[in-house]
């Protein structure tokens, strides 16, 4: 996945905690740049995806904290 990310988007840092993989990522959207983090845990043979999406011109330095 970490892969297919890096080849069509700017990859800002992947890393691994407690076996849950993390993925954060900008891609395009519309005029407007989005930050995207995924996350990645595999149990009982079954993988489950979590992203959450900000498009960075509505993010303040206030929300950053």
């Amino acid at each position: 996945m970490k892969k297919a990310i890096a080849e069509k988007h700017e990859l800002l840092d992947s890393y691994v905690q407690d076996d849950v993989y993390f993925i954060d990522y900008e891609l395009p959207y519309e005029d407007k740049i989005v930050t995207a983090t995924t996350k990645v845990q595999y149990c009982n043979y079954q993988s489950y995806i979590t992203q959450v999406l900000c498009v960075n011109e509505l993010v303040s330095d206030e929300d950053k904290r």
